[in-house]
């Protein structure tokens, strides 16, 4: 006896509230997977694939039919990358890729034995 209480009021207390728990966490565990079973994917309806395919590729006109509207901000994509290439350095960006360029072409002479005189590296490389 602990503190004048029997111990196996502890156990069965104990065992109780751990019983309780897990039954819980069952019943919240099945109502979940009800839930998520029974839940449509709101991303692979009809219509939100329709509205993506219109914001992405949809004229001006498509994006807002109404006569009111940013009809100059839609393509913003675009815009973006616009933007990008307008403070990009583009001698770093062209050497980049001319460098990915060559790996490939390294690649392909070990597969397929292309000789050195069908590519020869830009000039651009030869800066860097």
């Amino acid at each position: 006896m602990l503190l004048n209480i029997d111990h196996k009021v502890f156990a069965v207390t104990t065992l109780a509230a751990t019983v309780s728990v897990a039954a819980y966490s069952l019943y919240r565990l099945h109502t979940l997977k009800r839930k998520l079973a029974s839940r449509e994917d709101v991303y692979e309806t009809a219509k939100s694939l329709n509205e993506y395919l219109i914001f992405h590729y949809g004229s001006p006109d498509e994006i807002l039919p109404f006569s009111f509207g940013p009809k100059s901000d839609v393509d913003f994509p675009a815009r973006c990358a616009e933007l990008c290439l307008k403070h990009a350095n583009v001698k770093v960006i062209t050497a980049y890729i001319l460098t990915e360029i060559m790996l490939l072409v390294t690649v392909l002479k070990l597969i397929i034995g292309i000789s050195n005189t069908v590519f020869q590296p830009p000039s651009i490389l030869a800066c860097r």
